[in-house]
């Protein structure tokens, strides 16, 4: 499904704990990216030289390749956010850990993974650590959070190209306020209900889609829903997103809550034609423009850890 996942790793097991999650996600190729910050060498904090990094993610490497994937490695020294989302624009997926912490317990790549989400050219699955676990048998069931708007709407082409390469079920979930449901309770169910019928044909992958809904607030009643397990695939905004540099507050609070990682989808990527290209609807629009262009090596860059 996936040409090439980015799969942003700092040394730590914290952030290693996406690998898993990317394993799990079929994809052609890797691409494995360590990006030492300026502040580690700014603080005097060890951190690995270009060297070392290589031969860290060769590690990682040689486990992809025994499943049958084309890795790449690559060393980079600046801001991670930075680096990560110039790079997103060359993959179709990122898988990193959430709040991950590097050696010394300082945050690493966690303390950017919102800012990734939120300026990223491409879908960001987001991983909570030792909170988050994937069984032998992949995903239980894709959990699709609506609201009714095309905002939302924009995580259903990934969604069913998923659902199709892993053969999973599909959970919709809308969340109706409280007070809509007390005044008109014999309204709001039928009308939920036909919209979810309405997006039954758009999500035909000859598995079981299924439909919840709920009243309450919105982020409580939808980490409710979320089992350990699932995957949950939303949009960052819908129609009452926040827009600030942060994600929107629902997003916000599934990522901090949920019992199973959350795919993010920048509103605004199926418009941009991302959606269409991330889920192979007309083919791979991936060159192979990494190889051979010297980054992975240690001579475009010279050594950013040296003291020289």
């Amino acid at each position: 499904m996936f040409d090439r996942i980015l799969v942003p790793l700092d040394g730590s097991p914290y952030a290693e704990s996406a690998i898993p999650f990317a394993e799990a996600l079929p994809c052609r190729r890797m691409l494995l990216l360590y990006v030492e910050p300026p502040e580690t060498r700014q603080r005097g904090e060890p951190g690995l030289s270009p060297h070392d990094a290589l031969t860290y993610l060769e590690r990682h490497a040689m486990a992809f390749r025994r499943r049958g994937r084309d890795v790449e490695q690559v060393v980079d020294y600046g801001d991670p956010a930075e680096r990560i989302v110039d790079m997103a624009g060359e993959v179709n997926l990122i898988v990193m850990a959430n709040h991950a912490r590097g050696g010394g317990g300082r945050l690493f790549y966690g303390e950017y993974a919102d800012r990734v989400a939120r300026h990223a050219p491409a879908p960001t699955l987001l991983v909570r650590g030792s909170d988050h676990s994937i069984s032998a048998g992949g995903f239980a069931r894709i959990v699709v959070p609506l609201d009714g708007s095309s905002v939302a709407e924009e995580a259903l082409p990934i969604v069913r190209r998923l659902a199709a390469s892993l053969s999973l079920p599909i959970s919709l979930v809308r969340v109706a306020p409280p007070a809509l449901a007390d005044t008109s309770p014999d309204i709001v169910r039928p009308e939920i209900e036909l919209y979810f019928r309405s997006l039954v044909s758009r999500l035909d992958t000859g598995m079981p889609v299924r439909w919840d809904i709920r009243h309450g607030d919105p982020a409580l009643e939808l980490v409710t829903h979320v089992a350990p397990g699932d995957l949950v695939t939303m949009t960052t905004h819908g129609e009452g997103g926040v827009r600030r540099w942060q994600l929107g507050s629902v997003a916000e609070r599934m990522l901090r809550r949920a019992p199973a990682p959350v795919m993010l989808i920048r509103d605004g990527l199926q418009q941009q034609g991302a959606i269409t290209e991330a889920t192979g609807e007309t083919g791979t629009r991936l060159g192979d423009w990494w190889q051979g262009n010297g980054r992975e090596t240690l001579d475009e860059f010279g050594d950013p850890y040296s003291t020289g």
